[in-house]
């Protein structure tokens, strides 16, 4: 479903809860994807911010609300699949690349999933699997330092640490 459009709950409305979240501020995004969606409760683009708002500020019940909604919008919103994701990765791994790997399936450019599903991997011990999600973050978003980084260690724990140099 598009993004409202109106004054209140347009696309601009959402920039300034982007920028809230990259700026620190969580509990405005929160204020600014609220506001949307008491204009458009099925935004989409809304639910998703609230939830990433939500996840910034440790709510992640809360943030999988939001995210399980706007998936009853658009079944294959990877944005909203790897919030999911990133909300299991601190409780249960295993579902958490369940998450991601729907997110990559649903976007093959999501960097941030890929290197997540990597993180997941990881933490269910599996540090062999972690490496092709990190390498496709970097393909899809070169110089990403976070799976630089990830894909090194996953290296070297899998037993490549030559390779990791």
């Amino acid at each position: 479903m598009p993004a409202s459009t109106d004054g209140n709950g347009g696309p601009g409305a959402l920039n300034v809860a982007d920028a809230a979240i990259a700026g620190g501020d969580p509990t405005m995004a929160l204020s600014v994807s609220q506001s949307a969606l008491e204009s458009d409760p099925n935004n989409v683009d809304a639910l998703i911010h609230e939830g990433n708002a939500y996840y910034a500020l440790g709510r992640c019940p809360a943030a999988e609300a939001a995210y399980n909604l706007a998936l009853t919008h658009d079944p294959k919103s990877s944005p909203a699949e790897t919030g999911l994701g990133r909300c299991f990765i601190k409780t249960d791994p295993v579902q958490a690349e369940h998450a991601l790997v729907l997110a990559v399936q649903d976007d093959p450019g999501n960097a941030a999933a890929f290197n997540d599903l990597g993180i997941a991997r990881d933490l269910e011990g599996n540090f062999a699997g972690a490496i092709e999600p990190y390498r496709k973050a970097l393909v899809a978003q070169p110089g990403m330092k976070a799976a630089e980084i990830n894909l090194g260690l996953s290296l070297a724990l899998s037993g490549n640490g030559q390779e990791a140099l």
